[in-house]
């Protein structure tokens, strides 16, 4: 065999390998990326990763049997059809998995900002403890309706007024001045000697 011939064909040989690796690490990097929580739903990636792994069972039987540069050749070309198709799944798995750990992350610490929030609220308010207690002790909770009226306020008090004297009155007021013409007249300076014995 040529020199020239038999280094072109350790240069296909080195790339086989490579190519080998590269499928051995997307394989072991997909079986373990489908135990994380996020791909539970994705399993039937493993149907993509099964037959990855049977194509490439099969070149690398053909590789071992190569004797042939063209050989070599159809076994590269063979080989980069199933990184070609299991590299991208490797990617795809990789970012999702991180963008999935960076939002469950944002989600961790934004239900810590808000929980901070609520307890430096609940300093505000004050022994709300007292509350809770009283509020589980009771048995019923009974809610009761007031009709509310409106209160109209109270007229300022106005100065009680004599009641005007009746026409009635006024006539008795009069007559009880004039003397009854049946009466006798009173007189005057007797009742000073009564005292006396005398009338």
């Amino acid at each position: 065999m040529p020199v020239n011939l038999e280094m072109r064909i350790k240069n296909l040989d080195d790339v086989f390998r490579e190519q080998w690796n590269m499928f051995d690490e997307a394989s072991k990097y997909i079986t373990k990326a489908l135990t994380h929580e996020y791909f539970g739903p994705w399993q039937h990636i493993s149907n993509i990763l099964g037959a990855c792994q049977s194509r490439n069972k099969i070149i690398t039987g053909d590789y071992l049997r190569a004797d042939s540069y063209e050989s070599m050749r159809i076994i590269n070309t063979r080989m980069t059809d199933v990184l070609n198709a299991i590299i991208p799944v490797r990617d795809f798995m990789a970012f999702a998995i991180e963008q999935y750990e960076k939002q469950k992350e944002e989600t961790r610490m934004e239900i810590e900002r808000l929980k901070q929030l609520e307890e430096a609220r609940l300093k505000e308010l004050g022994p709300i403890d007292v509350l809770k207690k009283v509020v589980d002790g009771l048995d019923e909770l009974k809610i009761v309706t007031v009709n509310k009226k409106t209160i109209q306020p109270a007229a300022p008090a106005e100065e009680a007024r004599a009641p005007a004297p009746s026409e009635t009155n006024l006539l008795l007021n009069e007559q009880a001045e004039k003397l009854n013409a049946y009466e006798e007249p009173p007189r005057r300076g007797r009742s000073f000697f009564k005292c006396f014995g005398r009338h």
